[in-house]
């Protein structure tokens, strides 16, 4: 960049040496570095105030502090203890300089910030040798739980599968019996993980050949847990509760002032140059206009504006400009400025603090790695996960993560959503306990989905658990019957479309405002869940699940009333039409509605109980919407009445005076339709 104090954080063409780091040539590598920099044509930013590297820094023996942990230092501070060591290392190791800095000094983290944990944990300096015999406790997977990239190829059998969700990795799909019959493949969206082993989500041939089922399937919790030496287990507790401790005091705080004391350096608050403007990512804005912005904020060129651009979007933000608050707030004021219809987010914060959320970050990934290595190490980190912290306000960690969400950025979400994966959805038990706070946290997590413009798809955040969650057949019927899943989704929809009713019918205008266009968009994903749900028919009902089922469907008949005789028209003459109503949405969310509704009448055709009772809320919701409907338009006869009678068939009855050739009409009558099916399913029943 042109700017001094600007800074280019893209890992594009990271400055990396030849030879290997240590802390006895830190000091002579970046001195090399910076002479071989200015001899080339380089545009990373080196004219800038480099930060002194301390003596504890380049000094630094993982070895011995991790032994300190594991020998000298109590239990009860150990947490102390490493915030104190996180405090002064970590802003000093995840520096925001320049890529050149940022490239050496990365080389030290493994021995100053997490070989002193490995050694802990595993309780030796040999922690290589230590990972091997741990590894030598499992027992072979009977699940493959393999995550998907965004763009990773997919396979799912026509002839096996239960739904189109249910798919294979590629060296599953290889080793199976699916590859010989009728397969397609797909692109993964990312965020979703293979179902090889899953037998909820095949009709057969469950397995490939490299997660066959063994003898021992049904080893219990405890055995699994008893095969690592008690000692570790605790020491894996104790280190999982700090690191999740330290993991939610980071990532999911909306002010960096709520950050515990014992984690601010000198250089959190007062005059000085090491505050960082950070901009944030939506999906409003095009490349271009960030671009355009960014080069009249920090004066960049074209190039250096895309790659930041770039980084924004992949990373969901990245820092911009270090300096004084003055000249981070002038950065900051000019954005707004220029993107004043939707602004562009865009925050300071003390560079500490960014570099303690970097590091954060990078422990889901450390965590991850180990929870891999056992099965032993991954339950007891789920129990973790599910510990309430005194300063939660009595809800589990995990819960504080999902409620957090518009905290996060994408790179974060991301980390996240791994994690749970690869924790709570590797064991049918704890993939249920998760399904159960998922479900409390639902209403908030689509809140946020519908309201932050950081993120257009459901790829992007939380809500993509969903369809892990929902078409897995005993866990949505559970959820149902015992946590009232299907009111609590059709709610939260019905929640949004408050803003949209007009005399109780939805109504939708025209509009260009990309965020309302937005908004609508991701509303409508709701029901991508509902027909998740609902997509698989029970073979038994209980008494909660049928009654839990008819208090979400009389809440699913408030939506179809409000969709019953929306979008009226009536026959325009005498003048051209200028401009067609809006008629797309409403056609878009009846298209929508439609799967779901066919699953409802399949549930229906299955219980003669649950029939009985949604054919009353029917006709009670189609009985209440004659009563409420405006019939003032309608032709009166010399009694002032609009009720004529005819004959049909023979058969006399009442009817309105209705001219469709002047009477507004609507297309959009779900309520009778539904009726309509429910009567036909009636009749089937009574026949047999």
């Amino acid at each position: 960049m042109d700017d001094a104090d600007s800074i280019d954080l893209s890992d594009n063409d990271e400055f990396m040496l030849d030879v290997e780091i240590t802390a006895a040539n830190v000091q002579d590598a970046i001195n090399m570095a910076l002479a071989d920099d200015d001899n080339s044509n380089s545009n990373l930013t080196t004219n800038v105030d480099l930060p002194q590297l301390s003596d504890e820094l380049i000094n630094f023996d993982g070895n011995k502090f991790g032994e300190e942990l594991l020998f000298k230092i109590d239990n009860d501070n150990i947490e102390k203890i490493l915030y104190q060591h996180w405090k002064t290392f970590v802003p000093q190791c995840y520096i925001y300089h320049t890529n050149l800095i940022k490239g050496i000094i990365e080389q030290r983290t493994q021995e100053i910030l997490f070989r002193p944990l490995d050694i802990y944990l595993y309780g030796t300096l040999n922690t290589d040798d230590a990972i091997q015999i741990i590894r030598s406790y499992n027992k072979k997977s009977t699940v493959c739980g393999h995550l998907f990239k965004s763009e990773e190829p997919t396979y799912f059998c026509r002839d096996c599968c239960v739904d189109p969700t249910c798919v294979l990795c590629t060296d599953c799909f290889l080793q199976s019996e699916h590859r010989k019959h009728r397969y397609k493949m797909n692109v993964s969206a990312g965020g979703g993980y293979c179902d090889c082993g899953d037998p909820e989500a095949w009709k057969q041939n469950v397995h490939c050949n490299l997660h066959l089922p063994h003898d021992d399937n049904n080893e219990s919790a405890d055995d699994i847990l008893n095969r690592l030496p008690s000692d570790l287990r605790l020491r894996a507790k104790n280190l999982f509760n700090i690191l999740l401790r330290f993991i939610i005091k980071l990532l999911c705080t909306g002010n960096y002032q709520d950050i515990p004391n014992e984690l601010k350096n000198e250089y959190w608050d007062g005059d000085h140059k090491n505050y960082v403007t950070i901009l944030f990512n939506d999906e409003v804005h095009t490349y271009d206009q960030v671009i355009h912005v960014l080069s009249r904020a920090i004066q960049c060129t074209k190039q250096e504006g895309h790659e930041l651009a770039s980084l924004v979007d992949r990373e969901g933000r990245t820092a911009i400009r270090i300096g004084t608050t003055e000249q981070c707030r002038d950065v900051q004021q000019t954005i707004r400025i220029r993107t004043a219809d939707v602004p562009l987010k865009c925050e300071i914060y003390p560079n500490s603090f960014i570099s303690l959320q970097y590091f954060a970050q990078k422990l889901l990934t450390y965590l991850q790695n180990i929870i891999e290595l056992s099965d032993g190490f991954r339950r007891i980190f789920c129990e973790c996960e599910i510990e309430c912290d005194d300063e939660l306000d009595d809800i589990t960690r995990t819960e504080k993560a999902l409620l957090s969400e518009k905290m996060l950025w994408k790179s974060a979400r991301s980390a996240l959503h791994q994690i749970f994966i690869n924790s709570f959805f590797m064991d049918s038990e704890w993939k249920k306990t998760f399904a159960i706070l998922y479900m409390k946290c639902y209403p908030m997590i689509i809140r946020h989905y519908r309201t932050d413009f950081s993120f257009l798809y459901r790829a992007d955040c939380f809500l993509r658990l969903s369809v892990q969650l929902f078409t897995t057949n005993s866990l949505a019927k559970y959820l149902i019957s015992s946590h009232n899943a299907f009111q609590t989704i059709v709610d939260s929809f019905l929640e949004y479309c408050q803003s949209k009713l007009d005399h109780g019918k939805l109504l939708f205008s025209r509009t260009t405002n990309a965020s309302l266009q937005h908004e609508f968009r991701r509303a409508q994903s709701i029901l991508y869940d509902l027909k998740y749900l609902l997509g698989v028919v029970p073979q038994e009902y209980t008494v909660e699940l049928r009654e839990n089922f008819l208090n979400g469907f009389r809440v699913f008949l408030q939506l179809l009333s409000y969709m019953h005789g929306m979008d009226k028209v009536a026959r325009q003459v005498g003048q051209h039409v200028e401009f067609d109503p809006e008629w797309e949405t409403a056609f878009n969310l009846v298209i929508k509605i439609q799967s779901i509704i066919s699953s409802i009448l399949d549930w229906c055709a299955q219980d003669k109980e649950l029939l009985l009772g949604a054919y009353e809320a029917t006709g009670l919701a189609l009985a209440e919407i004659q009563k409420t409907s405006d019939i003032s338009h309608l032709i009166k006869d010399k009694n002032n009445s609009s009720i004529v009678k005819t004959t049909v068939n023979d058969l006399k009855v009442d009817c309105y005076a209705y001219d469709v050739a002047k009477d507004p009409i609507s297309v959009h009558i779900p309520v009778v339709r539904l009726f309509v099916g429910k009567i036909l399913i009636k009749e089937r029943k009574t026949k047999n």
